[in-house]
Formats: structure tokens, C-alpha cells, sequence
């Protein structure tokens, strides 16, 4: 039986109405399917996202891991080159915790990402969604779980930033926004490189 792909989004968190990340992951699965990608949305939190991609890793062994966050101010899907050992975000995670700092004690500065993300971004781009590399991927919750992905060594994973979407244009008039449609394309597209 082949191996499912694992792709995890993260829930609105901050007051927001909606999360760019879970808007443009419920299209792009409407057009992939569920069949061999197991989809999850996790709790904007440093424990409980860690924690749950980590069971679902051990329960399903997934040929790869896709981890998808939002990030306002950007203007296209960003592939992260590498995960910080750091944790230094001002804000609040959803349990009420503040990142603090190294993440891991002796353990390497960065971690690169191990998914062919040249591959995945030139699909993107093929089906007529920008996309960009990104060097950061914050301080936040987006950047650890990133971190204990690469921590794991044992599958492709990575993290790829969206935009805001079209449906945020209220919350967010300073822009810029993409259509969530768009996003979903390029998305998709990128996915399939790894299916």
C-alpha cells in the first residue's frame, strides 16, 4: 500500500476569522483528494502542534511531511530553505506560552529543509502561482514545528509559508492578499511533486 503524504495547516489564531494556511488547504484538497494525503489542522500552539504531527507521523509513516502556515506580508508561496533553533516571538501561542528561545540545547543553528522544494516551486510557478524562497521562517510556532521536523531526520519535511488570502482583504486592508483560488493551484501543484 503506498505511503500517504502528511500535510498539517494551523487554525485561526490571534483573534483572526480565518487562517490563510486552512483556507487555501481546504481547496487544494478539493482538488487532490483525501485518498493518499492525510490533512490536519493544528492548534496554534508550541506543545500541542509538535505533539500531534508527531503522532500522526508515528501512526501513518508518511513518505513525506508538508507543513503550511500564513504569514502576512508576503505576496507569493514561500519555501522555507531552513528551520532556526529559536523560539523568540513576542506574541502568545493559543495555550498562553511564549516561545523560549533555543529551542534545542546543543543541536545545530538551522536545519535545512529536506524536501526538493526547486522542484516544488517551479511546479507552483508552472501552474501560475508565485512563488519565492525564504531564508525565515520566524519566531514563532510555524518556525518550531519546523525545527522538530528537521529534528526527525528520517522523511522529506518542510514548511511552506502563504500569503494572506482575498477572504483576509477586511481583517487585513494593507494587503497584500492572493486569491485563495490561486494559492490552491500552486499549492496543489507543488504537492504533487512528492505524491
Amino acid at each position: 500500500m503506498k505511503k500517504p503524504l502528511l500535510v498539517s495547516y494551523f487554525e485561526p489564531f490571534g483573534g483572526d476569522r480565518l487562517n490563510s494556511s486552512a483556507v487555501v488547504a481546504t481547496q487544494a484538497r478539493g482538488l487532490l483528494g483525501a485518498e493518499d494525503i492525510i490533512w490536519v489542522e493544528l492548534p496554534v500552539s508550541y506543545e500541542q502542534s509538535v505533539r500531534r504531527v508527531s503522532e500522526l507521523i508515528a501512526a501513518h509513516d508518511p513518505v513525506a511531511v508538508v507543513a503550511l502556515g500564513q504569514a502576512a506580508g508576503r505576496s507569493a508561496l514561500s519555501f522555507e530553505r531552513q528551520a532556526q533553533n529559536l523560539s523568540n516571538a513576542a506574541a502568545l501561542d493559543s495555550d498562553g506560552h511564549q516561545g523560549a528561545g533555543v529551542i534545542l540545547e546543543g543541536a545545530p543553528p538551522t536545519l535545512a529543509t529536506s524536501l526538493p522544494i526547486d522542484l516544488m516551486a517551479r511546479a507552483a510557478s508552472e501552474s501560475g502561482c508565485p512563488a519565492e524562497f525564504s531564508d525565515s521562517a520566524g519566531g514563532y510556532v510555524c518556525n518550531h514545528l519546523f525545527y522538530h521536523l528537521q529534528l526527525l531526520g528520517d522523511r522529506p519535511s518542510g514548511f511552506i509559508h502563504l500569503p494572506l488570502v482575498g477572504e483576509q482583504a477586511a481583517e487585513y486592508p494593507q494587503g497584500p492578499t492572493l486569491a485563495s483560488e490561486l494559492l490552491a493551484l500552486g499549492l496543489s501543484a507543488s504537492l504533487g511533486i512528492l505524491r
